[in-house]
């Protein structure tokens, strides 16, 4: 992997390693699926997934303590306990000097947590 890869959490293999970290702690079990890979032209491709994980205390915790401190919140919560969850996403990568230089990430979180 290369040395300046970027992710939301910054830049190189080590905050790209400890948002995998955290984001497998908050949902344990997780499996992502690549569903569909594609070279969209000027160095940059998209890769389009399936992310499936269970919905535990601990994502309750961690993932959306708001809900939590709501009544009406902790009782929609609740009933999404040790549910499968299913989220399609989306990843765009464009690659210059055989490096990747920009990922971005975008998931239908209302399919989550059913807002």
């Amino acid at each position: 992997m290369a040395p300046d890869v970027a992710s939301d959490r910054g830049y190189g293999v080590k905050a790209l390693l400890e948002n995998w970290m955290q984001l497998s702690s908050i949902f344990p079990g997780i499996q992502i699926q690549l569903l569909r890979l594609e070279n969209v032209g000027n160095n940059t491709a998209v890769a389009e997934t399936r992310t499936t994980a269970y919905f535990s205390d601990e994502t309750l915790r961690r993932a959306f303590p708001q809900l939590i401190e709501d009544e009406v919140g902790f009782s929609i919560a609740g009933r999404r306990l040790g549910h499968q969850l299913s989220m399609r996403g989306s990843v765009a990568s464009m690659i210059r000097a055989a490096s990747l230089v920009c990922y971005t990430t975008s998931t239908c979180w209302h399919h989550f947590c059913g807002c």
